[in-house]
C-alpha cells in the first residue's frame, strides 16, 4: 500500500466513524426508550404469574372439595355435605376438606393473630378501600369470628368464611403471594365460593358467596336471587378463569 492509498483510507474510516456526542445521544434515546417500556414489560409479566396463580390455587381448592365431597357421599351439592355439621363454622365445617390441603400452618377463628407473620396488617377491597378486620382475614390485629386462616406450602393463604346464617355456604379469599403486596382483590386476592347460598351453583364456584348485608368493596355478591357476570371484573375469579387476565381496575372505575 502506497501512502496516497493510506491517507485515503484513513480519512474514509474517520468519516464513516461515529462521533462521541452521536453515541451518547444514541444511548440517551435508548434509555428513555427503556425507561417508558421496561414498567409495563415487567407488569405484563407479573400479571401473567398472577393468572398462573390464580387458577392453579383455585384447581387445588376445586379438587380438594371434590375428594371431600366423594367421601361424604354428597358430590352434588356441597351444602349437602356442610348441611351435616350441627356446629357450623370454619373450623368444624372446613375440617374434612383442610386434610386435602398441603398447609403448613393455621389459625383458627378467634385463635390470636399477633404472632402470624404470614398475614399482612390491613387487606384491600376490589374498589380499593382498606379492610383490617372483615373477609379478606388479611389482617394480625384482631381475630375475625367465623374466618379460618391457612397458609399452605406453596406460600398461598387462604381465609375461610364459613358463617352459620350464610345457608351452609360461604367464601374462601385465596391470596395468591401471601404477605407480599399489594393484598387487594383482583390483585392478589381472589374470591372462591363454596356452598350455593340459594344459587345455580352447588359446589365450588369462582364469586363471592355472602348474604346482603355484608360490605362486598366492589365485588359482586353470588346468592338466591342475585347471580353474577364472570365479564364485568366485579367476580375477579371468574373474570380470570374466563379471560385469562386480570380485571382492569382502573377501567372500572377504582383507582388503580
Amino acid at each position: 500500500m502506497n501512502k496516497r492509498t493510506f491517507i485515503l483510507e484513513t480519512l474514509h474510516a474517520a468519516q464513516c466513524a461515529f462521533t462521541l456526542a452521536e453515541v451518547l445521544i444514541t444511548l440517551g434515546i435508548i434509555g428513555v426508550v427503556a425507561s417508558l417500556t421496561m414498567p409495563a414489560l415487567i407488569q405484563s409479566r407479573n400479571d401473567k404469574a398472577a393468572v398462573v396463580k390464580v387458577k392453579k390455587a383455585y384447581s387445588v381448592i376445586a379438587n380438594a372439595v371434590r375428594l371431600w365431597q366423594m367421601e361424604e357421599g354428597c358430590d352434588t351439592d356441597v351444602a349437602d355435605c356442610l348441611g351435616s355439621y350441627t356446629t357450623f363454622d370454619c373450623k368444624n365445617a372446613f375440617a374434612g376438606i383442610e386434610s386435602k390441603l398441603n398447609i403448613v400452618d393455621r389459625r383458627y377463628q378467634t385463635e390470636a393473630l399477633t404472632d402470624v407473620t404470614w398475614l399482612p396488617a390491613v387487606s384491600y377491597g376490589l374498589d380499593g378501600a382498606a379492610n383490617q378486620n372483615s373477609w379478606a382475614g388479611a389482617d394480625k390485629l384482631t381475630a375475625g369470628n367465623y374466618i379460618c386462616r391457612y397458609l399452605l406450602n406453596d406460600g398461598v393463604t387462604m381465609s375461610v368464611h364459613l358463617p352459620d346464617d350464610f345457608n351452609k355456604s360461604g367464601t374462601i379469599f385465596i391470596d395468591i403471594n401471601g404477605v407480599k403486596a399489594p393484598n387487594r382483590v383482583g390483585k392478589d386476592i381472589f374470591p372462591v365460593g363454596i356452598g350455593s347460598n340459594g344459587s345455580s351453583s352447588k359446589g365450588v364456584n369462582p364469586y363471592f358467596v355472602q348474604d346482603s348485608s355484608s360490605d362486598h368493596h366492589g365485588m359482586c355478591a353470588y346468592r338466591s336471587g342475585n347471580e353474577c357476570s364472570p365479564d364485568d371484573g366485579k367476580s375477579p375469579t371468574a373474570y380470570v378463569l374466563l379471560h385469562d387476565k386480570l380485571p382492569d381496575l382502573q377501567s372500572m372505575g377504582y383507582p388503580k
